[in-house]
């Protein structure tokens, strides 16, 4: 007579269980010692292993040289322990026997003594289902039960047992069966019944059952049902709808972009060929877990995954930073819980997938919130919007700073002096904004300075992102660090978080390129007094390309004047007026040359 396998290949021993070593070593030392408790609690996961132990623990218990950890399986006793006919070892089901009548009777028929055996043992499945009159009918012979009884109990839900009868028990956790240990077993099975399949698809067996051995055996029952003696993983991931991970990787690649459009369009076509959503979901955040974790350390998965998986996990979180992927994970999960109760759940995984694409510039505007925030209580710690840090040769930080967008050198006809204003002085970038018709865009040639290298910058990307211009306005070259480039910006500090934050990102990779620095910004707390026109540019960069600026046009930057309500209202200034009782008098232009 047929038999599925997770009935075939039930474990009849100890040493045939899998993946519980922890309870088979401590249960086979308690019957070695003479220290078997009268009553224990087995939990866990369904599947790993409950009801099964406590049959080989009640066989160990009652075979007929026992008690014996090492019995013979085809022993009498323990042959009808397995079939179900043992008058000594009694399973009841919790399930639909759970009321205070049905206690009272097992607690009666406990009293007499076994008939062929050596102990009456009890074993109550789904044991969480007694209701609480049964449970308090059962505690006095839990507590003191007659020598010849013992008691092993069963559950998936050991926090809705009482208290009361959990501290009357030896209690056991069963964990989850390792990836692994469920693969080598599928594999003993396929050999015993000359089934040719594939380690890879024995493995997305194991990865589908979530660490329970028994629906693991189930699936590979079905998949031999219908494809026969030859199982691939083609025929697994046709069987059960799974996706695979080069797919789940292109769609996170996406989402780590993103690029909202083309990770729904993936999703979609995955929908449309009759994927479940559900499983999509749970598939997606596993992968994320193992991209956190490879994150975090290689090492943890390195004895999980085959190289294959390991190199695509390699491959995706090169797009990724550990706290991007963190966000994900917990959004995931949350919509996952979602989509288990949802009446649509291929919208709802389309939804989703696309707020998990704009996760990413949700978390950047934060941080430049966050960053700017700090900048004002201390103004050295600001890591978006920094203010550039002092160098040896130098001002103190916070003067140089302020000198340097307060003053112009004087003397415009020295070497110096036009050195410095090609590196230092303010060049509205709203001057460089041409008409994409008139002003065709050549290569920078690599002997133009700094502030002509960033108006090229500026262009090109607002060229591509209309809506930068109007930001690109209020934006004026400063100087060029070791490692950043410095950028003024004119606007107010709040509003110009906002509205630089969905450009930050491009803008920054654009920098990158061309200067191989980060882009950095700091308010700017003087105005321009004179404005080149947009014509007036167009056709100074018509004739003269990117060339150096003329006298006449560093005389229209240089021309600046202080706007005394932006430094009277700026909140550093006013702290400082406060810490110090102290007031503004005057305000003047200092240059450089002057020194401090």
């Amino acid at each position: 007579m047929y038999q599925v396998f997770s009935r075939k290949y039930r474990p009849k021993v100890f040493s045939e269980v899998v993946g519980q070593d922890h309870v088979v070593r401590t249960l086979k030392n308690a019957i070695r010692l003479q220290r078997v408790a009268h009553a224990y609690l087995f939990s866990g996961p369904r599947g790993t292993g409950k009801t099964t132990l406590a049959r080989i623990l009640a066989k160990s218990l009652n075979c007929t040289d026992g008690p014996n950890a090492d019995f013979d399986p085809n022993d009498p006793i323990c042959l009808d322990i397995d079939a179900g006919r043992s008058f000594d070892c009694i399973e009841i089901d919790g399930a639909s026997n759970n009321g205070v009548d049905q206690v009272r009777d097992l607690r009666e028929a406990a009293k007499t003594l076994p008939v062929q055996s050596r102990y009456k043992i009890y074993i109550i499945d789904e044991v969480h289902m007694l209701t609480q009159a049964a449970f308090n009918a059962l505690l006095k012979i839990l507590e003191e039960p007659p020598q010849h009884v013992k008691f092993i109990f069963a559950t998936t839900e050991p926090h809705k047992i009482p208290t009361t009868v959990i501290s009357r028990c030896q209690r056991f956790h069963f964990k989850r069966i390792p990836r692994k240990l469920i693969a080598d077993h599928l594999q003993k099975i396929c050999s015993y019944e000359h089934i040719d399949a594939d380690r890879k698809a024995l493995e997305i067996i194991a990865d589908m059952s979530e660490g329970a051995l028994r629906d693991a055996e189930i699936a590979l029952d079905q998949l031999i049902s219908f494809y026969g003696e030859r199982i691939d993983l083609a025929s697994v991931q046709e069987m059960f709808g799974i996706v695979g991970w080069e797919p789940l990787c292109g769609i996170l690649k996406d989402i780590a972009s993103g690029q909202s459009l083309e990770a729904l369009k993936k999703v979609h076509m995955l929908l449309e060929s009759g994927k479940d959503p559900t499983l999509l979901a749970r598939e997606f955040r596993n992968l994320l877990h193992n991209v956190a974790l490879f994150k975090a350390s290689i090492t943890t998965l390195k004895g999980q995954l085959d190289p294959e998986e390991l190199e695509w996990i390699r491959e995706v979180s090169n797009h990724l930073s550990l706290p991007l992927v963190i966000d994900l994970l917990e959004a995931m999960d949350s919509w996952e819980n979602k989509l288990r109760y949802a009446l649509h759940k291929e919208v709802l995984f389309e939804i989703a997938i696309l707020e998990l694409s704009q996760l990413k510039e949700k978390v950047a505007l934060e941080e430049l919130l966050a960053m700017w925030s700090r900048s004002e209580g201390n103004l050295l710690e600001e890591k978006i919007f920094p203010l550039p840090s002092a160098k040896k040769e130098d001002k103190p930080i916070e003067e140089a700073s302020f000198e340097a967008i307060t003053s112009l050198p004087k003397d415009k006809t020295s070497e110096s002096a036009k050195s410095q204003a090609d590196n230092t002085s303010l060049i509205s970038v709203a001057d460089s904004i041409v008409d994409k018709e008139e002003d065709p865009r050549e290569p920078l040639p690599s002997s133009d300075s700094p502030a002509q290298k960033w108006a090229f910058v500026v262009e090109s990307f607002s060229a591509s992102n209309p809506a930068f211009k109007e930001i690109a306005k209020h934006l004026h070259f400063y100087e060029l660090g070791a490692e950043e480039l410095r950028i003024n910006h004119s606007m107010e500090p709040t509003e110009f978080a906002k509205r630089i934050a969905p450009f930050y990102p491009s803008l920054n990779l654009e920098v990158k390129k061309v200067f191989d620095k980060k882009l950095v910004f700091f308010p700017l707390h003087i105005k321009a007094t004179t404005a080149v026109t947009k014509s007036e540019s167009s056709s100074k960069n018509k004739n003269n390309g990117y060339a150096n600026k003329t006298n006449e046009e560093k005389n229209q930057t240089d021309n600046f004047s202080i706007d005394e309500s932006s430094l009277k209202n700026d909140p550093l200034i006013k702290e400082a007026l406060e810490i110090f009782k102290g007031k503004i008098l005057r305000i003047e232009k200092r240059n450089k040359e002057e020194g401090p």
